[in-house]
């Protein structure tokens, strides 16, 4: 029996989770919940087989998977309409969602669905947004935090089958974590962009990729931040203080004419390990090769992989410098793939080895 997946809501998460089942022919029928407006640009797309309006409930007999896409705040508007229609529900229903905090929404979920919920979140996104930025690659080689204390067969499937990893953590953990590498970097960047006033507007002139790269979070909309910033308030605020703690601390340091050394070397230090977890938690196998800057070095490299099918899951070039050539970083999801990567790219001269 085929089995069927209700995305309520197509905004970017949902429309990129439909393009993604698209794209990779997964064996599921998709069905659609959201605004009318929206429902009719994803029939266009090809990325629902079936659509129902948020008002409409009469898909719930029919549903094994339901992935709640939108807002946080309308997910806690849903979650008690929703949970009216458990009479109606599969007996091996199970009912997640895609919210960037988890408490809140998982303890409401236990006072009105404790049966059929549990809460999720994919460590994806953007700065943009709608089914227009829709993404099939959006979930590759990511995180997918499930808030459960055992294995979830069916959500760790469809998780894996759209090419992310699952893990788990509790709701509390979960939320001070994403406090600290999801929600302090977006207020970091827009506090970079708000800095700048009218008198030093004309420095934008001159700015490069590292004030591009800071303050791409910049363009995000309060609108999705605003429900966020609510539900995980304590948690950003223990991140906020760490972070000024260690700000007022190089301020300090500055004014006393102090070396900041080990300032940059925790830094460095930090940085090294964002693009390398280990292979239990990325699900994934890194090697590292250094490229020249030399035209089609990249695609040197790649072309054999390829043609030897060794399928690449992450790819990142890495410390690039006119005139000195960089760093390329590939990633596999078998140890055997990246070992075979690197015979064959020593055997074509390239400097490889396993990160």
């Amino acid at each position: 029996m085929e089995t069927n997946i209700v995305l309520v809501g197509l905004g970017l998460l949902g429309s990129s989770l439909a393009s993604a089942c698209k794209e990779k022919n997964l064996p599921y029928k998709i069905t659609g919940v959201s605004s009318r407006v929206t429902l009719d640009k994803a029939l266009e797309k090809n990325i629902i087989q079936d659509c129902y309006d948020y008002d409409d409930f009469s898909w719930v007999a029919h549903a094994d998977l339901i992935i709640l896409c939108t807002p946080i705040s309308h997910i806690l508007q849903y979650l008690p309409d929703l949970a009216k229609q458990q009479k109606n529900f599969k007996p091996t229903l199970l009912v997640t969602d895609v919210g960037s905090t988890k408490q809140e929404i998982q303890e409401l979920a236990n006072s009105c669905m404790p049966k059929f919920f549990i809460g999720s979140h994919p460590m994806a996104g953007s700065e943009k947004k709608g089914i227009q930025a829709a993404d099939a690659t959006l979930f590759e080689s990511t995180l997918w935090i499930i808030c459960h204390h055992q294995p979830v067969p069916i959500l760790e499937a469809f998780v894996a089958e759209i090419g992310a990893h699952a893990t788990y953590l509790k709701p509390k953990d979960h939320d001070l974590a994403v406090a600290h590498v999801s929600h302090l970097p977006q207020l970091l960047s827009t506090a970079l962009a708000s800095s700048f006033k009218k008198e030093s507007l004309e420095y934008l002139d001159f700015a490069g990729p590292g004030f591009r790269d800071m303050s791409r979070l910049a363009e995000s909309s309060y609108e999705m931040w605003e429900p966020i910033f609510k539900t995980n308030y304590l948690s950003l605020k223990s991140a906020i203080s760490q972070f000024s703690l260690e700000w007022e601390n190089l301020k300090q340091k500055l004014d006393q004419d102090q070396n900041i050394r080990q300032f940059f070397n925790d830094g460095n230090e930090t940085r090294s390990r964002v693009h390398n977890p280990s292979p239990e938690i990325s699900g994934l196998f890194q090697i590292l090769i250094k490229v020249a800057d030399q035209h089609g070095m990249i695609n040197a490299i790649i072309t054999p992989l390829t043609e030897s099918n060794l399928d690449i899951r992450d790819i990142e070039l890495m410390k690039n410098r006119e005139g000195a050539g960089g760093t390329l970083r590939l990633a596999f999801d078998h140890l055997d793939k990246a070992q075979k990567a690197i015979t064959l790219l020593n055997d074509l001269k390239f400097e490889a080895h396993l990160r």
